[in-house]
C-alpha cells in the first residue's frame, strides 16, 4: 500500500510524495523512486507477482500518476484489464509478464491508461 501525497497541501505540484498522513510525520521520497525499486524487485525476481495498492490521498489526475509510473519503468510491467476483459489468472499474466496489478481508491480514469 502506497500513500500518494503532496509535500505540502498549501502548495500543490505534480510532485507526488510517498508519506504517510502527512510528508511532515513520514517522507519516504517521490513515487517514482518508489515504485523504480518495486520495478528492480520485478525485473530481479522474473517469477513474482506484486500488488499495489495506491491511496490517492491528494487527488492526483492519472496523467501525473501515469508520468510517475513510466518514468519509474514500471509500467511495462504492469496488467491494464478493459471492463468486458475476463480476469486472467495468475499464470497467464506471468507468461505474460505482466506482473504488477495497480488499484486506486480514486483516480479520474479519463487520464489514466488504467
Amino acid at each position: 500500500m502506497l500513500d500518494a501525497h503532496q509535500l505540502d497541501p498549501k502548495q500543490p505540484t505534480d510532485t507526488v510524495r510517498l508519506c504517510h498522513e502527512s510528508c511532515a510525520l513520514l517522507d519516504a521520497g517521490t513515487m517514482t523512486d518508489g515504485l523504480r525499486t518495486i520495478t528492480e524487485f520485478i525485473e530481479d525476481n522474473p517469477r513474482e507477482f506484486v500488488v499495489l495498492l495506491i491511496e490517492n490521498s491528494d487527488n492526483f489526475n492519472g496523467a501525473v500518476m501515469a508520468k510517475n509510473f513510466d518514468a519509474s519503468g514500471i509500467t511495462r510491467y504492469a496488467y491494464h484489464k478493459q471492463p468486458a476483459d475476463a480476469w486472467p489468472t495468475l499464470a497467464a499474466l506471468l507468461d505474460d509478464n505482466k506482473r504488477v496489478m495497480v488499484l486506486f481508491d480514486r483516480l479520474d480514469g479519463r487520464t489514466a491508461p488504467w
